[in-house]
């Protein structure tokens, strides 16, 4: 009976073993294809990390972050907060061209104050 405990024992070790280096590799295939833009999605992370689609989908904590991940992307396949980062760009674009036109107006205005003055202190000069 020792014999057959020293074996199992031995089957579960490797068991584990496997099961985190599974973990592992889906981990950094999450990692991989968020750096990269890629669209995630249990067919996609299962087809990268090269494990099954059933194995994800019973991973309670991986499960939770692709169906995340796969909810960031609008059906097009771009990321939604992209979108709303250069939405926000084109925003602060906006208001800072208004605020050069503004400058603008004012520097026009400046020189013509300075001109009128030069032209008071010449009179003056005479």
């Amino acid at each position: 009976m020792r014999n057959n405990d020293k074996k199992i024992q031995i089957l579960k070790n490797a068991a584990a073993t496997k099961h985190e280096n599974t973990k592992r590799c889906v981990g950094e295939a999450l990692s991989e294809m968020k750096k990269h833009n890629i669209r995630i999605t249990f067919h996609s992370v299962a087809k990268y990390a090269g494990v099954s689609k059933t194995w994800l989908y019973s991973q309670a904590k991986f499960r939770e972050q692709i169906m995340q991940e796969r909810d960031c992307f609008d059906h097009a396949g771009h990321m939604i907060v992209q979108k709303k980062q250069v939405e926000k760009k084109d925003e602060q674009i906006a208001l800072l061209k208004e605020r050069v036109s503004q400058l603008s107006e004012e520097v026009k205005e400046l020189k013509r104050q300075v001109e009128i003055a030069y032209g008071e202190l010449y009179k003056s000069k005479e």
